[in-house]
């Protein structure tokens, strides 16, 4: 969800939120216009973008601000590998049962016959793209139907199939980013221990 904040007139020291329930990537042009306003896009949710991806939703979101309108963007940091790929292999399964899970309602919701046992999660750390990458293994050979698709898969033992990313950034690469779709960065602000940033950046005054 994306949350616009305005002020409510002029000089106002309190503000309006507005949350939009909807598809960050279809209706940014629905968030309320005027007065100066705030963009917060947090949880670090732009990470789940693969690079073309996380482009465009800049170029969009630097295209519906108005002069003087702020953005804050969350965005999750490059840590040491062990400690990434421990978050995300977790020894409860936590991640495992979440990953599997799109497998599950693949059947549900498509008719699909994807045998949960057949495959095994594994999130490993890739780091020419600095991304955790989210994948489900084959164990076996496995031959797939998706009616509500209209396509069959044949998947070979150890062939992967990739169902999410999990992008890391630094400080420089996000105001760089910015900075591409005409965005100022006007502060950035870490957690003591630098694990997360919530960058303040600024569409600059007619």
């Amino acid at each position: 969800m994306l949350t616009c904040i305005q002020p409510r007139q002029a000089g106002a020291t309190w503000a309006a939120i507005s949350g939009l329930v909807g598809d960050f990537n279809a209706h940014l042009d629905h968030l309320p216009r005027g007065g100066n306003r705030i963009i917060a896009f947090l949880g670090s949710t732009i990470g789940n973008f693969n690079p073309e991806g996380r482009a465009a939703f800049l170029v969009h979101l630097g295209s519906i601000v108005d002069p003087g309108d702020f953005i804050l963007l969350g965005t999750d940091l490059v840590k040491s590998v062990d400690r990434l790929e421990d978050a995300y292999n977790d020894s409860a399964d936590v991640t495992a049962e979440f990953n599997l899970n799109a497998l599950a309602v693949m059947n549900r919701e498509l008719g699909a016959d994807f045998d949960l046992a057949g495959f095994r999660h594994h999130a490993p750390w890739v780091p020419e793209k600095s991304r955790i990458e989210m994948r489900l293994i084959a164990n076996g050979d496995q031959h797939v139907s998706i009616p509500g698709l209209g396509i069959t898969l044949d998947i070979a033992d150890g062939e992967w199939i990739q169902t999410e990313v999990s992008t890391k950034f630094t400080a420089p690469q996000i105001a760089s980013e910015l900075s591409a779709v005409g965005l100022n960065v006007v502060q950035q602000w870490t957690d003591p221990a630098g694990d997360f940033l919530v960058t303040l950046a600024q569409a600059p005054r007619a």
